[in-house]
């Protein structure tokens, strides 16, 4: 059901699992009912369900929801654990995103400290400066801007036969108080 996108449902499903005797199934179904819980916006009964559970990647989910609750002291701990295992399966757009929302600043220092680890992508990397760029444009277009110029910089250190570039973007005068000024042009062949 969450694939479906119906994490409520997906909650009822999981919720009823989390008693079962087997330990493996009821620690898939701690992570999995966390992570519904989390894109539900109930971030703390998350955190209890995520907290209980065995599966590596709880930690993940974790993440994303303190980054929700806002407390980025401890996000940013479990971060740390993370980059250093190099976790690419951890939610971390959505950890950006939902840190964002409450601390700007703390998500733009998250996205410097996944840059400076070798083990992330050029493509997971640009992904993170767009989205910071982007959430910087709606309080200070100047410092959105110059997060969305560094969008070049990183094609031009990634691979030329990354089968994804990266966004180039262009931004609109004629808006510029407005996020939706900027637009992706479409790769070019």
């Amino acid at each position: 059901r969450l694939q479906l996108g119906d994490p409520a449902g997906a909650s009822i499903a999981y919720g009823r699992l989390i008693g079962s005797a087997d330990r493996s199934r009821r620690h898939k179904a701690l992570l999995r009912h966390g992570r519904a819980l989390r894109l539900e916006g109930d971030y703390a009964e998350a955190l209890v369900e995520l907290n209980q559970s065995e599966e590596p990647a709880a930690l993940g989910e974790r993440a994303a929801a303190l980054a929700g609750l806002g407390n980025t002291a401890a996000l940013m701990a479990v971060a740390d654990s993370l980059i250093a295992r190099g976790d690419t399966a951890a939610p971390w757009e959505a950890t950006l995103d939902l840190l964002g929302a409450h601390d700007e600043a703390a998500a733009s220092a998250l996205v410097e400290r996944l840059r400076a680890s070798p083990k992330f992508s050029p493509i997971e990397e640009a992904r993170w400066v767009y989205g910071d760029g982007l959430r910087l444009l709606k309080t200070d277009t100047t410092r959105g801007l110059a997060r969305l110029a560094e969008l070049q910089r990183i094609r031009q250190a990634g691979s030329s036969t990354t089968p994804a570039r990266p966004a180039i973007v262009r931004f609109h005068p004629d808006r510029p108080d407005s996020p939706a000024a900027i637009r992706t042009p479409p790769p070019t062949p």
